[in-house]
């Protein structure tokens, strides 16, 4: 028995090193935050922020900001393979930024874009910013090394304190298919401050030139 349970090991173990194989490290981005939001002329705008594993340039950002528009996310995210420099990777992803404009519109064409696309998983949270995601998405990060890792803190974070309640695309789909069952989530906002969120020495500080400018930060409370 053990020997039949260490060969099923192995074989999973070779099929999963096989997917990863097919690129290398160089030839790949991983989307790590997805924005989603629609213009007034019902355009879909599609924003993410991807990792770039392989940059080794240190002038050079690791991460990169995308942003592309379509008549639906499916074409949306189409139009952004053929403007980004690497392959994307979806599967990696946890949290889609939703615009207010394009949740008030309902979600369906988000839940309609993960069903198809085999890479995003079910358990990808939903949270509604007030305004535009793709304006989200372009805050520097205030503590965190990367604004994806900075949100999907404070919304966990939030979380554990009762601050909100963040749903999955799972819970949307269970919501979707019963008319009689409504879906909330939670809500991400953005807010200027004068404030210093960050610790540096007085030196460090007067170089980066922020004394005095208003800074946005982003945090997360409620439901939507």
């Amino acid at each position: 028995m053990k020997n039949i349970v260490c060969i099923v090991l192995i074989l999973v173990t070779v099929s999963f090193s096989g997917c990863y194989g097919k690129y290398e490290l160089n030839e790949i981005g991983i989307v790590s935050l997805v924005g989603v939001d629609i213009d007034d002329t019902n355009n879909i705008i599609l924003s993410v922020i991807c990792i770039l594993p392989a940059q080794q340039n240190s002038d050079v950002s690791n991460y990169w900001l995308g942003i592309s528009e379509g008549s639906s996310i499916m074409e949306a995210s189409k139009n952004m393979n053929s403007m980004a420099m690497k392959k994307l990777l979806w599967f990696e992803n946890d949290i889609i930024i939703v615009g207010e404009r394009f949740a008030r519109n309902g979600v369906r064409d988000l839940l309609d874009f993960i069903g198809r696309n085999r890479e995003n998983r079910l358990s990808n949270k939903i949270l509604v910013v007030d305004g535009k995601a793709n304006e989200l998405l372009q805050i520097p990060s205030d503590v965190s090394i990367d604004l994806p890792s900075e949100i999907k803190g404070i919304a966990k974070n939030s979380k554990q304190w009762s601050k909100t309640y963040t749903a999955d695309i799972r819970e949307f789909l269970i919501s979707a298919a019963n008319p009689n069952v409504g879906s909330y989530t939670g809500k991400i906002s953005m807010k200027e401050t004068k404030r210093n969120t960050f610790s540096t020495n007085r030196e460090s500080f007067k170089k980066m030139s922020l004394e005095g400018q208003d800074t946005n930060i982003a945090y997360v409370e409620g439901v939507v």
